[in-house]
């Protein structure tokens, strides 16, 4: 059976080619299995099945995978030592890399079949480390990602759920002639253990560019209009620096909003024993972020569109209420400041708008009847919202406010005042 082999003195090559799921995987030769440091073992005719503790993936919807052990488990050689004595740590090589589930091969899938990689050194003995999962093997290349002007082993594999497809990337450095696995890694908290699309980048610090990796992780939920949806929960740029990965900083950015008492729903404003309406802001840094109403409008819809007019569109949630004063058209209005989500709508700018109601955490702006229109000012169009209040007097309705509402720097005024 042919032998997935780079050899040391071989400049490395791309192997692409598309992803096949039919075939067998191929058993290696002469191993004990390990996690990220490997296993030592010496030269015998035996299967990996043979010789190493495999480790099922975890059960998860998103990520489906496990990357296998930081650490591994080591294993003694079974034959007696006998290099050479004068042989120091730093004289070894790999010489050899082979794995198995590669992508120009048939195989069957198999989640118990997990991907191996195994070094051959240069005094005999072999390393592998277990994917933790069968990830086809697209290519191997060698790149210096941690910047220390030596060349480590990325291998390039592939992986798709029902969230996203992923390049999943196995990174593998030489230190003082043992190889050490260096990515996945459980430096970053967020992507430890979850599936993770992963590409090399660069970066400019100081004057200098730099390899880096850009990461990103995905999650599923059910969008305003009832459809469920894939979106990115983390996405970073981490940088290793002396074995080590740290995020590049970054100013989150909202990638999806969830709401419920959407249109599809079928939600009845009004109705007893309804919830609160409740906007739930996903950001990049895998936080999130809730914001209720205090009552309960029904949400018509979504679109963005730049409201204060500084260039960058915000989110604008439509909605709908009704009581005995009048019917009203909503308007709420988000966006995200220095990865921070920021209300702009409803507004206590106003005063008239500021005013407290008898419902406790609400105020008069919360029921005000707001559509999204445009005004012109020195030759510029501007969006702007027109607000009525309405309450009753006498048992009639009565429009108690009226005006047209600018936005300028977070702030709103009354235009043409």
């Amino acid at each position: 059976m042919r032998k997935n082999k780079i050899m040391a003195s071989v400049a490395p090559v791309m192997l692409a080619a598309a992803l096949l799921m039919t075939g067998c995987g191929k058993a290696q030769e002469k191993v004990d299995s390990e996690g990220a440091t490997g296993s030592e073992v010496t030269k015998e005719d035996t299967t990996a099945e043979e010789t190493t503790e495999t480790t099922t993936a975890e059960d998860d919807t998103i990520s489906g995978t496990s990357n296998g052990s930081n650490d591994g488990t080591e294993t003694a050689a079974t034959e007696p030592d006998t290099k050479d004595s004068t042989t120091t740590t730093s004289d070894i090589i790999i010489a050899d890399v082979s794995w198995n589930n590669d992508i120009n091969e048939s195989f069957e899938y198999d989640p118990d079949n997990h991907t191996l990689f195994t070094f051959e050194m240069s005094d005999g003995h072999m390393k592998q480390f277990d994917a933790g999962y069968q990830y086809p093997v697209e290519s191997m290349e060698k790149v210096d990602i941690d910047n220390d002007g030596e060349e480590e082993y990325l291998f390039n594999t592939q992986f798709g759920n029902t969230a996203a497809e992923y390049n999943v990337v196995f990174i593998f450095k030489l230190v003082d002639g043992e190889v050490k696995r260096l990515f996945p890694t459980e430096d970053i908290e967020e992507i430890f253990n979850d599936a993770v699309d992963s590409h090399v980048v660069t970066v400019s610090e100081n004057g200098q560019t730099l390899n880096a990796l850009e990461v990103t992780t995905f999650d599923k939920d059910v969008d305003v209009n009832g459809d469920s949806y894939a979106f990115e929960n983390y996405h970073a740029t981490i940088i290793c620096r002396d074995g080590h990965w740290e995020v590049v900083p970054f100013d989150p950015e909202i990638t999806f909003v969830a709401v419920n008492n959407g249109p599809n729903s079928g939600y009845v404003p009004g109705s007893v024993n309804n919830e609160d309406t409740v906007f739930k802001f996903y950001l990049n840094d895998k936080t999130t972020k809730e914001v209720s109403t205090n009552f309960d409008p029904a949400v018509t819809g979504m679109e963005m569109l730049d409201v204060d007019n500084d260039g960058e569109e915000e989110y604008v949630f439509k909605g709908y209420f009704s009581n005995t004063a009048a019917e009203y058209s909503l308007l709420y209005i988000f966006e995200c400041k220095d990865g921070e989500v920021v209300q702009l709508y409803p507004t206590k700018d106003i005063p008239q708008l500021a005013a407290e109601t008898q419902w406790e955490g609400m105020t008069e702006g919360d029921l005000a009847d707001s559509i999204l229109v445009t005004v012109e000012e020195n030759g510029k169009t501007l969006n702007a919202i027109e607000v009525r209040l309405f309450g009753k007097e006498d048992g009639e309705t009565q429009e108690e406010y009226h005006a047209t509402l600018v936005c300028r720097d977070g702030h709103w005024e009354e235009f043409g005042n």
